[in-house]
């Protein structure tokens, strides 16, 4: 399933939410301790159209995106 930018947008905002209160989000990877490039990629990828797919994610961002989303990443043989 692609995940667009204005879902992106509503991920952006719940991410805020625990970042402004200084803890981190459950929805990241438990590996990843620097999150903050989420919020940096925002400030990248702006695009004017927001049903564009999201694209250009590293693995912890994709999964927090696709955790985030009730989601999960597809396996290596389903990539395949």
């Amino acid at each position: 399933h692609e995940f667009s930018f204005g879902r992106f947008e509503r991920f952006y905002s719940s991410l805020c939410t625990y970042v402004v209160k200084g803890e981190k989000p459950p929805f990241i990877h438990p590996d990843d301790d620097g999150y903050n490039a989420l919020l940096e990629f925002r400030d990248r990828r702006r695009v004017d159209d927001p049903s564009k797919p999201l694209g250009f994610l590293n693995f912890y961002d994709a999964f927090a995106v696709a955790t985030w989303a009730y989601a999960r990443l597809p396996t290596e043989k389903e990539w395949e």
